[in-house]
């Protein structure tokens, strides 16, 4: 697949043990979701979105990586 800009861009933060971590770019959730450290259920955010949602809600990661 190419790669584009967006997909390098840091800007997602997710929550794992209740603990915020990011910033994060899209590859990087891809390769969280591949070593099963995050899933579908996993929460997310980033700038622009209303508050946190799910991996499986939020289309842009549905169609990149889910």
């Amino acid at each position: 697949t190419e790669n584009k800009i967006e997909d390098l861009e840091e800007v997602w933060y997710i929550i794992v043990n209740n603990e915020t971590k990011g910033p994060l770019s899209l590859r990087d959730l891809d390769v969280l979701l591949r070593t099963s450290e995050i899933n579908s259920g996993t929460y997310v955010w980033k700038n622009g979105m209303t508050g946190w949602k799910l991996m499986s809600e939020v289309d842009e990661i549905k169609e990149s990586i889910l």
